[in-house]
């Protein structure tokens, strides 16, 4: 499968803290084949605080989308995420935004990302590494076409 995910930091080294979340999500297997360039844009939920940076990265996996949420949950731990606010500033955040041609829906994760359309720090870089026309059907409908 193709996987389009988002990456963000707003604190530290935000450009070194997104190339890390990569780089360890390679370590794990995943096969990258694309990625935006690093886009800044205004906090979303709570404006008190640092800016972001924003990329997507492309990945191809077998893995279903419960364990690729596992292995990115997993990521965010170990390079010092912790539980906080939500919206809140984070060293590291990693979404995933859609799969290639699917859609998913579980208790813990809905993809496309249930908010992709109220987010242009995320649909701007998914926009520049996909030719794939995305258009809000209603609330967390998507028509997907190439």
């Amino acid at each position: 499968m193709r996987y389009f995910l988002l990456f963000g930091s707003n604190l530290g080294d935000r450009n070194k803290n997104i190339a890390e979340g990569i780089m360890r999500l390679k370590r794990k297997g995943l096969k990258e084949f694309t990625r935006s360039k690093v886009y800044e844009s205004l906090p979303w939920g709570i404006r008190n605080q640092p800016r972001f940076r924003n990329q997507v990265v492309g990945f191809e996996s077998g893995l279903s989308p419960e364990e690729m949420l596992r292995i990115i949950k997993s990521v965010e731990l170990i390079m010092g995420r912790l539980p906080s606010k939500r919206y809140g500033p984070r060293l590291i955040d990693i979404d995933i935004l859609m799969i290639e041609g699917r859609k998913f829906r579980s208790s813990e994760l809905e993809i496309p990302h249930s908010k992709l359309f109220e987010r242009p720090f995320a649909l701007t870089p998914l926009h520049e590494v996909t030719s794939i026309e995305m258009i809000p059907i209603g609330r967390g409908e998507v028509w997907t076409a190439t």
